[in-house]
């Protein structure tokens, strides 16, 4: 048995509040929780950063971006690299699946779709989540749309954009690389975190020879994978 293994990655801000603004922003006049509107507002920041870097291959910030998506799911997964610890060019098992790049439109959508959604079967696991591009979900939409499928009401719940293909969810999402299509069985990730580290508002401090304090936010952890075999990509070269 081969063991994947994660380093741990670390994505946080810190809040700045000077002691003038804690005068203007107190008493009966006080108008908002200043301090509060602010660590809201880095939360915000946060999540949508962590929303991108699900798509990243993990060498952002010097390396210390989460790992994503790109680092699971390559377009070649043959090529020289190392995933949890595992080298993919010596263990072919641990390898995602990928159709190379070529034409995807309402006319070769499905096919495509058909094909690596097979290759992605192991035993009673699936995709159950494709997440895709502008672009490709649109083409993909254009061939939906004749036979009158509705949205799922668990994603129109969470305000996605989706159709259902052989029982998985089709988004489309914003942050997902061009021309790209991902193939996703859920039970094969998890995002471990620490528990006091799961955007955690910490203690405000006083910074020294200043006349303000700073509030941390902070998220510890990284995603991880446990069968990368289980999910694959599709990548476009255009629509003609």
């Amino acid at each position: 048995m081969d063991a994947a293994e994660y380093p741990w990655r670390q994505l946080g801000g810190f809040v700045a509040f000077s002691g003038l603004e804690k005068i203007q922003n107190r008493g009966p006049e006080q108008a908002i929780d200043l301090l509060e509107a602010r660590i809201k507002k880095l939360e915000a920041n946060l999540k949508n950063q962590f929303s991108t870097s699900l798509f990243s291959d993990g060498t952002g910030s010097g390396g210390k971006e989460f790992g994503g998506f790109r680092l699971f799911i390559q377009d070649n997964p043959a090529a020289a690299g190392t995933v949890g610890g595992i080298n993919q060019v010596a263990n072919p098992f641990w390898r995602n699946q990928f159709s190379a790049s070529a034409v995807f439109n309402a006319s070769t959508a499905l096919s495509r779709m058909n094909t690596l959604y097979l290759q992605c079967i192991r035993g009673g696991e699936a995709p159950d989540l494709i997440v895709a591009d502008a672009e490709m979900f649109g083409q993909y939409e254009a061939t939906q749309q004749q036979l009158q499928r509705f949205t799922s009401e668990k994603m129109a719940a969470a305000v996605f954009l989706s159709y259902r293909y052989k029982g998985a969810d089709v988004v489309y999402d914003d942050s997902c690389p061009t021309r790209r299509m991902y193939f996703i069985t859920t039970s094969s990730f998890a995002f471990r975190y620490a528990k006091d580290r799961w955007f955690d508002v910490g203690e405000s401090r006083t910074v020294t020879n200043a006349d303000y304090d700073v509030t941390p936010v902070w998220v510890a952890g990284n995603l991880t994978c446990n069968n990368r075999a289980l999910n694959g990509v599709i990548i476009s070269s255009g629509i003609a």
